[in-house]
């Protein structure tokens, strides 16, 4: 028996207890449900991640006037992932078998995958194309290729990130005499919401407008492109609007069943993405108080 069956050996013996997700470098998550595919102590090795690229969704058609082609790409596809690993143990059918509730054609698990040890993993939401290839040379090994193709955005996305932008006030000039009492405007909890990206593509985000407020406004202070709602509109105290930039959906409490699109100022909405950098998003509407706030939340992309 040579050093490496000893250890494929040791490996079979040990019962699976798969450790924290944050001492992995790659899982696939479903729900409150994770697996482990690089925990060796249990008998799973990744021994390949081909994390692919999105495909260009290609817009050009021939030059009517003349030679070439007119070319309009600016965005792009899906992009399809391959994931290789290695089932080692007394029973790695018993392994393969753990993947079958990551590979049904109707769950879309996450894959997590972290290209540097001790960084935070980056995720992507995929669907199992249905390509698998299972090769087994010998008991107690199996390699196993599994295809997935990404759901949803194509980019490799960070952790949560989290900003908060309170409306934005006017603050009077000094009137003189005085008159007492003196009166300001409130000092805490007033100002834009301040984003860091560090991915390297545009991304979206989503606000949770929380009441009460009405005719709300987000504005990206850099450029001015905003996503503005109607004076028919108003979020009361105690309720808040979410507002999706990917999906472009105005909810209610973010219920499916109230949905507030119609309210929506089409003609100066321009539905922005976070472009990697520092930049602010400002709130503005009325009949505000100290409650009303705006949280911003996004993940950095990845290419």
């Amino acid at each position: 028996m040579t050093i490496f069956d000893a250890e494929l050996s040791a490996i079979g013996d040990a019962e699976y207890q798969p450790i924290a997700q944050t001492e992995q470098s790659v899982v696939l998550r479903l729900g409150d449900k994770w697996l482990a595919l690089d925990d060796w102590a249990n008998g799973w090795i990744v021994t390949a991640v081909d994390m692919g690229a999105p495909v260009s969704r290609e817009a050009a058609y021939a030059s009517p006037g003349g030679d070439g082609t007119v070319d309009n790409t600016a965005r792009v596809g899906g992009r399809n992932v391959i994931l290789a690993v290695s089932l080692v143990g007394s029973n790695p059918q018993a392994l393969l078998d753990m993947l079958a509730p990551y590979l049904a054609q109707r769950a879309r698990p996450t894959l997590e995958v972290a290209t540097v040890l001790g960084e935070a993993r980056r995720s992507l939401l995929v669907r199992h194309t249905g390509d698998m290839d299972v090769k087994w040379e010998r008991p107690g090994l199996l390699d196993v290729t599994i295809g997935f193709r990404s759901v949803g955005t194509p980019y490799w996305q960070g952790p949560k990130k989290v900003a908060t932008a309170w409306p934005d006030e006017a603050t009077p000039g000094r009137a003189f005499p005085f008159t007492f009492p003196l009166s300001f405007p409130s000092a805490a909890g007033i100002g834009a919401a301040l984003i860091k990206t560090t991915g390297t593509v545009d991304t979206t985000w989503v606000a949770r407008i929380f009441g009460p407020i009405t005719a709300p406004e987000l504005i990206l202070a850099a450029t001015g492109e905003r996503v503005v709602f109607k004076t028919t509109l108003t979020v009361g105290a105690g309720d808040y609007l979410t507002v999706d930039s990917g999906n472009r959906t105005a909810l209610l409490n973010g219920l499916v069943g109230s949905p507030r699109y119609t309210h929506l100022n089409f003609p100066a909405t321009d539905w922005f993405r976070l472009a990697p950098g520092d930049q602010s998003i400002r709130l503005f509407g009325t009949g505000t108080n100290t409650s009303t706030q705006a949280e911003i939340t996004w993940k950095d992309a990845f290419l």
